[in-house]
């Protein structure tokens, strides 16, 4: 199972992200590149939420017709698909306590900038609401997907 989490986590592309999406930033700096290339605690955090939980709520074809990590639980440990998700589910909320854990540890000690920091935990809590609230909303969106994102973007609230 730990070969198939590796290769789970790498193809999710979500320990990559942050350090794209860091690059045309002014306050990128080469020591907050060189962070992201040793994958942080809190970046594979952020990996492994990212990709358990798409595995979880992929639509039944994909389930079937696909390895993923639900596949691989079910089959290394000889347990049901419902067993296997309880299994993946506890995983992401262990990732999402270590995320926390990173989160206080970076903000007492760390030079790092907060953007860099936040993308990472930005791009793990998008991820869980689109997932645990749309079902698969990557590949079959709905009208819940287009009222969270209209909720963002088109009417946010004022503070």
């Amino acid at each position: 199972m730990e070969e198939c989490m590796d290769v789970a986590i790498t193809t999710a592309g979500s320990s990559s992200w942050p350090t794209v999406t860091f690059a045309g930033m002014e306050d990128a700096t080469e020591d907050a590149f060189q962070w992201t290339c040793t994958v942080p605690k809190i970046g594979e955090a952020s990996a492994t939420i990212t990709r358990l939980l798409d595995d979880v709520f992929c639509d039944e074809y994909e389930q079937l017709h696909s390895t993923n990590a639900v596949n691989c639980y079910m089959k290394n440990m000889n347990i049901t698909r419902e067993e296997a998700k309880a299994i993946l589910l506890d995983q992401v909320e262990n990732a999402w306590k270590d995320i926390n854990e990173e989160l206080l540890l970076l903000a007492q000690s760390s030079s790092l900038p907060r953007p860099l920091i936040m993308r990472i935990v930005n791009t793990a809590k998008a991820v869980d609401i689109f997932n645990r609230n749309c079902g698969d909303a990557y590949s079959n969106p709905n009208h819940l997907t287009q009222g969270i994102i209209s909720s963002l973007l088109v009417d946010p609230m004022s503070i």
